[in-house]
């Protein structure tokens, strides 16, 4: 009961921090911006009820930040708010029915950010072939962020109902008439809930597979590493998947142990 009337008590400081966020929203002030979004941050890492009453119009509002053509540290800092809240009250925001949804329209689009340019990701060649060993690229920043965050959200709140709203998102981001970042952010994307979401995944599990397969064979290194590290997860979430498609998944796995690019052979053999 104290910590609820010490929360009530502080209801309208959230108001006020959030009316100074807009002034800086409103006089393009990016650095102000970030300053005021990490303190609020910091207040919903302490409280995150007190966001209750408020809780539609900052999910819309920090979404919205997120999105927009600002600095990536700012759109990181509004998603990261989300992120805080989601993990801080996972029952407050479930009873908010588009908070996971909307937290996915920003994390998806923020996967797609990559660096056109391949040489310093090949050059990187971590241990593991995956990227825990790679020193954070400016140009990926976003991307990798959204990475984890997918990852996140499903711990937080329902995995499966994270993952039965993911694919809707990812559906025209898949086909081959998509960029190689879309296909890449999308095969990542399915890789990194994997494990969240099984019975959701389990029926699309044919169709996927085939993607990574097209995918491993483009002329992008980025996007044929994405399609080995995506099957690579979905074979051991679904040990029966690599029985069941030895036969397609052996000749392309050694095709991609043979790759031009040491990332991706890596991948492959993993």
């Amino acid at each position: 009961r104290k910590a609820k009337a010490v929360v009530a008590s502080m209801a309208h400081v959230l108001g006020k921090m959030l009316g100074v966020l807009e002034g800086a929203v409103n006089a393009g002030e990016a650095g102000r911006m970030l300053g005021v979004v990490q303190d609020i941050s910091d207040v919903a890492g302490a409280a995150p009820r007190l966001f209750k009453m408020l809780l539609p119009q900052v999910l819309e509002g920090m979404a919205a930040l997120a999105t927009s053509p600002l600095a990536a540290d700012v759109r990181v800092a509004c998603a990261e708010l989300l992120m805080t809240l989601a993990e801080g009250a996972p029952k407050m925001v479930a009873k908010l029915p588009q908070y996971g949804g909307r937290v996915l329209s920003v994390l998806v689009p923020m996967m797609v950010n990559l660096n056109p340019d391949a040489s310093d990701w090949e050059e990187a060649e971590p241990d593991d072939g995956l990227d825990a060993d790679d020193e954070e690229d400016e140009a990926d920043r976003e991307s990798s962020y959204a990475k984890e965050g997918l990852d996140r959200l499903c711990e937080a709140m329902d995995g499966e109902a994270i993952v039965e709203l993911l694919l809707p998102q990812l559906q025209g981001m898949l086909g081959p008439q998509a960029s190689w970042q879309q296909r890449h952010a999308s095969l990542v994307a399915i890789a990194q809930v994997a494990e969240h979401g099984g019975p959701k995944l389990e029926p699309h599990l044919p169709a996927l597979m085939n993607l990574a397969a097209a995918a491993a064979s483009d002329a992008h290194p980025r996007l044929r590493w994405a399609a080995f590290y995506c099957a690579g997860l979905l074979c051991d979430q679904f040990p029966a998947l690599a029985e069941e498609q030895s036969e397609a998944l052996v000749p392309l796995l050694l095709g991609g142990a043979a790759d031009a690019c040491s990332r991706v052979q890596a991948a492959a053999c993993l």
